[in-house]
């Protein structure tokens, strides 16, 4: 009963706080039943107050709760599947947003990252609409905004939103430590070394105020990676040291990121022995880890590699590690890429459409409410013009003649605004069933398809090559599909230019014309006087093999 009247006593914004605040407490895979329990009887206080709001909230964290409850990805995506028709139908558009946000994040961290990022999309389009300061809980939603930008590399967008998100109030519900990190990153990575190095300072010091131990020694060392990246290696490695010393037990996984920028640091300190055994302890920290294949630690390990290997005078180890780590950046960035951030902002199109639609809803809202408004006003109208031939039918009966005239002349403007309304009306008719068709329109466009696994040729079919980068990838989906296709073809013709052997392989795809000239960047005229040159050329040399049976048989 205490706990009940402290909740009638916050007001509405500070109920959602609280409830966020209570559910954030919740460990991953514990017992969900006392929670569960408790958020019912939350729905319970909401709808006796009068509240929707925090009863729907509640509701949305159960679903969030029974997910967390699983500690798997796949089968919390399963219990957000399952609330997403319910969660469709909640009249609080908050809500709904925040539902997508949470759905989002899960697809996100599920690999599902087209799915992940229109869901996404949608709920910051929505957010926007309602206005974060009429969000008590926005600070959790501005985060998680900025920390996705950060992980696909928009910079900008990232240190927008998480800026954004430490002007808002209630930063207990998310630790403004973890946001000055992430914004941090997100300098750094932009070079802006100043701003990264204030906003690592800020880490330190609220995660000591905040008694996070942890915190302050990623902080640590991530203010001495950015004072290594600015040439300051000696000022660096205190406070490297400082998160090593801190977090090699309870989280390995970032101190063996710390000890290959400690092995970099003495690289450029020609500390090349110590370099060494760092190096090795990174090695030995990630066998401890668990969670190192979702951090970035191969490509540092294969960077500091690199530069022991140059520091040594072993240019060919150094030279494999180089290729190595192209060939890493290469494969992340197939995963983690501006283009899947590209395509699915484009669905932000999809806001518009459903803008649109509310907005024809809001219209056809709007037209009842005037037919209804007029049919009030013409009923009075009628009642007051019944009551005023009848007053005066009784106090002048010796002038029956002008009530007559005067009785005509209602009745005529009475059939005279039944007309118009029944014209209004009509009227009226016509717009609903445009805007019904409309709608009906929109929704069609707005079904997604199924998820289909793409097969490699289509990638293939799809791939642009206009440089170098995109060329190595699609080298590397091109030697899945036809293997030894282009070593034939060195053998065969082995002073073909570049531009030559990938005319030769977009020929081998019997790709049209200009589709070609789009993947390679020219007009459609230039390949076909690419393709004339090639024929001549390989006429030249080989006379009995011209440029389709050349093709055919490799």
């Amino acid at each position: 009963m205490a706990q009940i009247a402290q909740w009638r006593q916050l007001t509405p914004d500070d109920r959602v706080v609280r409830l966020c605040l209570m559910t954030n407490q919740q460990p991953w895979g514990a017992d969900s039943m006392p929670m569960m329990h408790r958020l019912d009887s939350i729905q319970t206080l909401g709808r006796q107050w009068g509240d929707e709001r925090l009863f729907w909230y509640a509701r949305l964290h159960q679903v969030k709760i029974q997910s967390i409850a699983y500690g798997d990805d796949r089968k919390s995506l399963t219990i957000f599947t399952r609330a997403e028709a319910e969660m469709e139908q909640c009249p609080q558009a908050v809500v709904r947003a925040a539902f997508y946000c949470f759905y989002g994040q899960l697809c996100y961290n599920y690999m599902d990252f087209d799915k992940g990022f229109k869901l996404l999309f949608r709920a910051r389009s929505m957010f926007e609409r309602i206005g974060y300061a009429n969000i008590p809980e926005a600070v959790i939603y501005l985060n998680l905004f900025g920390s996705h930008y950060c992980g696909f590399e928009d910079y900008q967008k990232a240190i927008h939103f998480l800026e954004k998100s430490l002007a808002c109030p209630h930063q207990e519900l998310y630790p403004s430590y973890m946001t000055l990190n992430t914004l941090g990153m997100a300098y750094q990575r932009l070079k802006q070394y100043k701003n990264a190095e204030r906003a690592f300072r800020g880490v330190i010091k609220q995660a000591k105020n905040a008694n996070s131990p942890a915190y302050v020694g990623i902080g640590m060392g991530n203010l001495g990676n950015t004072l290594r990246l600015m040439g300051q290696n000696r000022q660096a490695l205190p406070y490297l040291y400082a998160d090593l010393a801190l977090n090699e037990i309870t989280v390995p996984e970032n101190s063996a990121i710390t000890c290959l920028y400690i092995a970099k640091a003495l690289l450029a300190l020609d500390s090349t022995a110590k370099a060494k055994t760092f190096i090795a302890r990174a090695e030995q920290l990630k066998q401890r880890s668990i969670n190192w294949v979702r951090t970035s630690y191969p490509l540092y390990y294969y960077e500091t590699q690199t530069l022991f290997a140059k520091k040594t005078g072993n240019y060919r180890r150094a030279t494999a590690y180089l290729d190595s780590t192209g060939l890493l950046k290469d494969s992340l960035r197939a995963v983690f890429s501006n283009k899947i951030l590209a395509n699915a902002e484009s669905s932000i199109n999809a806001e518009q459409y459903l803008s649109d639609l509310r907005q024809a809803e809001a219209q056809k809202q709007y037209a009842i409410n005037i037919r209804n408004l007029m049919l009030v006003a013409l009923l009075m109208l009628g009642l007051a013009v019944a009551y005023a031939l009848n007053q005066k039918r009784r106090a002048l009966q010796q002038q029956q003649q002008v009530q007559a005239a005067r009785r005509e002349q209602a009745e005529a403007q009475l059939a005279n605004a039944q007309a118009q309304l029944d014209q209004y009306i009509d009227s009226l008719k016509n717009k609903n069933d445009l805007i019904e068709q409309i709608s009906g329109e929109l929704a069609s466009a707005r079904r997604d398809p199924d998820p289909a696994q793409i097969a490699r040729m289509t990638a293939l079919l799809d791939s642009v090559i206009l440089t170098d980068k995109d060329w190595l990838r699609f080298r590397q989906l091109f030697e899945q599909v036809y293997p030894g296709f282009l070593d034939k073809l060195h053998q065969a013709q082995p002073d073909l230019t570049p531009a030559e052997v990938r005319l030769l392989t977009l020929l081998k795809l019997d790709i049209p014309t200009k589709e070609m000239g789009s993947m390679l960047g020219i007009s459609a005229e230039s390949i076909r006087k690419s393709r004339y040159r090639l024929r001549k050329k390989l006429d030249n040399l080989t006379a009995d093999a011209p440029l389709r049976s050349l093709i055919e048989q490799l």
